[in-house]
């Protein structure tokens, strides 16, 4: 027997009959509330055509340029039996992709010099002159963001002096929603829409920070301290794809119809899974046939298979790199990948007071109150004001390694063995008044405290190994290390991922759109790839790094 869900879902339902579209599309507009089984209309040759009058289902969308309705329905039977109708090219069920975050999660902007190591040329992400503290007291005020290391290694600056900094191109991001009030963002932002079902369509709230973070990335406006996206005089649109559940397939057929009606230049999908979906194979498609370039995510897996969207023939397929030039271990590859760009550690715009910016300050036998690298560890309490403790070695955090000397003191826990909640759990157990984590690799990591994104009521950093064992090293030779440790809110983040790559890349494409509208999706891919510089194996990279100063210097005239 069919059953019945508990609530209506949504079907895609793609009309193949032009005819039969035209009439039901211009109906559903002249009508609030719209069933199939009411669609009437009269033949050329005078004939009433009532085409499907056994499907008393509710149109809730009709999607103009790609000739398909949204629908719902409780029955699933019903939606079966418009496969067999002649005027019905196919019916899909909604379907959701992995909600899209960031591979490691929220991190901290970097407040250091960061060098990049690609042979294009030496960059270094600025530290603005605005830092404000006391060394002694190790009191910090929050940062300004510097130039993000991606917009120089690509060479967008080198770009702007050729045709301009974007103006007149217009980017639409299927995302997880939009900050609109962010400095950074405020000043390109357009418009957008919210296309989840039962959402207010004004609603852009981005409860995640990951459409915010791509959008600072295509189009961030140029702020004082060097923060900047890689077209900052484009618009941005954005249609809220994206939620709890996943991004729908439906939702981004929606929105890709939508960048079809606004005439985008560009659309970024940062998201996907490893199953194509026929809504958004049919969209994409439509919004190449339109002329609009559609770049997406490779996919965070780490495996020899490029995700959909992105492995559909008209995308840009986009993979990740690090500032090595090394193809990202989560990032997807395969003959469908078209391009690589910046994707670890990459520093952009997130909800305004969403992220958290670290300051660790460390006095030992190498270190005279100097500041290190450290990144936030989600559920720890802002820390407002500088602590200063002296640290304890505490092993690896297990019971066992739990000095009794850490009660009112700051443990040292490196990574490992068992997971971070359990090796503070056992800090917090042990009377600790903070915790340092260090890694067992170079560079830092995102954890959670809690397993239920529950908080505790003591500071957690993360360091790096090599600042960790240099402590741990002390301790073992009886001296008594300390650290100091304070937090602030900030408006900015690094995130790491495919979906940090493709908005490079899609800057890039808006760079090149705003001198020349009339190049179609094939030709803008065939420019990207005949201007990037190769890095290796064409599965794991491509054609190469992304190089918005060739693409925009070698433009067919």
């Amino acid at each position: 027997m069919p059953t019945t869900p508990a609530r209506a879902e949504r079907f895609f339902v793609l009309i193949k009959d032009r005819d039969t579209f035209s009439h039901l599309d211009s109906q559903f507009k002249l009508s609030e509330s719209l069933k199939m089984s009411e669609v009437e209309f009269v033949t050329e040759k005078g004939q009433r055509r009532r085409p499907f009058s056994d499907y008393p289902l509710h149109v809730q969308d009709s999607l103009t340029h790609l000739q398909s309705i949204v629908i719902d329905a409780r029955t699933e039977a019903l939606v079966s039996g418009l496969k067999n109708l002649a005027v019905v090219g196919g019916v899909e069920r909604e379907q959701f992709h992995p909600l899209p975050e960031p591979v490691g999660g929220f991190q901290s902007f970097e407040a250091w010099n960061m060098g990049l190591k690609m042979g294009l040329k030496d960059v270094v992400m600025e530290v603005p002159d605005s830092v404000g503290g006391d060394a002694a007291t190790g009191d910090h005020a929050p940062t300004q963001p510097g130039m993000p290391w991606g917009i120089a290694a690509i060479r967008a600056p080198e770009a702007w002096s050729v045709h301009g900094q974007g103006e007149g191109a217009r980017a639409l991001v299927l995302d997880t929603g939009l900050d609109v009030q962010h400095p950074a963002i405020a000043p390109n932002f357009e418009r957008g829409l919210n296309f989840l079902e039962g959402g207010e369509p004004e609603d852009l709230t981005d409860l995640v920070g990951h459409g915010t973070h791509v959008s600072g990335t295509i189009a961030g406006k140029m702020l004082m301290g060097g923060f900047v996206g890689v077209a900052p005089k484009a618009k941005i649109l954005m249609g809220k794809v994206c939620a709890t559940r996943g991004c729908s397939n439906i939702a981004v057929a929606q929105g890709i119809n939508w960048g079809i009606t606004q005439k985008v230049d560009v659309i970024n999908m940062s998201l996907g899974g490893p199953q194509g979906t026929f809504a958004e194979k049919s969209a994409v498609e439509a919004a190449d046939n339109a002329g609009i370039v559609v770049v997406a995510a490779s996919g965070n897996a780490g495996v020899n298979k490029v995700d959909f969207p992105a492995a559909f023939a008209p995308s840009i397929a986009v993979g990740a790199v690090d500032v090595d030039g090394v193809r990202a271990k989560f990032s997807q590859y395969g003959p469908e990948l078209a391009i690589v760009g910046p994707g670890v550690s990459v520093l952009s715009s997130v909800p305004v007071g969403s992220a958290l910016q670290t300051f660790v300050t460390i006095t030992s036998s190498r270190h005279h109150e100097e500041l290190i690298r450290s990144a936030p560890v989600r559920g720890g309490p802002l820390v407002p004001t500088s602590l200063t403790n002296t640290l304890v070695d505490c092993g690896l955090g297990m019971v066992d390694d739990m000095n009794k000397e850490v009660k009112g003191h700051f443990a040292l826990i490196g990574r490992g063995s068992v997971p971070f909640p359990e090796k503070i759990k056992n800090a917090v157990a042990a009377g600790a008044a903070g915790v340092l984590l260090y890694n067992n690799e170079p560079g830092l990591v995102y954890a959670k405290v809690t397993m239920d994104n529950s908080t505790v009521a003591i500071p957690v950093m993360m360091v790096e190994e090599s600042e960790g064992l240099l402590l741990k090293e002390d301790l073992g030779k009886g001296r008594s290390p300390t650290a100091a440790v304070q937090t602030t809110v900030s408006d900015y983040a690094n995130f790491s991922g495919t979906s940090m790559a493709t908005p490079h890349v899609s800057g890039v494409v808006a760079l090149v759109r705003s001198v020349r509208h009339d190049l179609n999706g094939t030709q803008v891919k065939q420019l990207l790839k005949s201007t990037a510089r190769p890095l290796g194996d064409s599965l794991e990279y491509g054609a190469g790094f992304v190089n918005a100063e060739g693409a925009v210097k070698e433009m067919p005239r």
